[in-house]
């Protein structure tokens, strides 16, 4: 048997072997359903590219499964970013000046109980009045990297207690 034909049937076996279970495991882990044929795709690509290394590995299941957790961790992170940005600070900061929209008042409020005055008014500069991370480091003195991490730490915080009390965070 050449070379080609065993790698041909090695591969044949590990996707036959784990394909199912493989496919359960991201439908259960990933954020869009629509994904999981294109995780499983580059998770077999993966491995076919490492295909030599795999032949050797000891747990070459463990290999396919942690490379998924990778490809999911990714794609979810992405998947997030992505719906994060769908609704911005500027529909809440319109329905707050014009009172129209109630829960976008009750969800700006929940900001300010949340937030300390700093980071609250760090989060309006940046997402309703448009301030570039430059211009923000200009104001408060601090370095562009050091208000983008103070931001990012607003933001998880946001989300974190806005998870809790039941809150879907719909900007930021």
């Amino acid at each position: 048997m050449t070379k080609k034909q065993q790698i041909e049937k090695y591969f044949n076996e590990i996707y036959n072997e784990s394909f199912y279970g493989l496919r359960m495991y991201v439908k259960k882990r990933s954020c869009d359903p629509a994904m999981v044929d294109d995780i499983l795709q580059e998770v077999y690509y993966e491995a076919f590219r490492h295909i030599e290394d795999l032949m050797t590995h000891e747990n070459d299941i463990g290999w396919l499964y942690k490379t998924a957790a990778n490809k999911i961790k990714k794609l979810n992170n992405a998947y997030y970013k992505r719906t994060m940005y769908e609704t911005t600070f500027e529909g809440c900061y319109e329905n707050l000046v014009s009172m129209n929209d109630e829960f976008d008042i009750i969800l700006c409020a929940e900001y300010r109980k949340i937030l300390s005055e700093d980071e609250y008014d760090l989060v309006m500069k940046k997402y309703i009045h448009g301030y570039t991370h430059q211009d923000l480091a200009q104001m408060t003195g601090n370095s562009v990297g050091g208000n983008k991490m103070k931001i990012s730490r607003i933001i998880k915080k946001l989300e974190r207690n806005l998870k809790m009390k039941g809150f879907l965070l719909l900007f930021l």
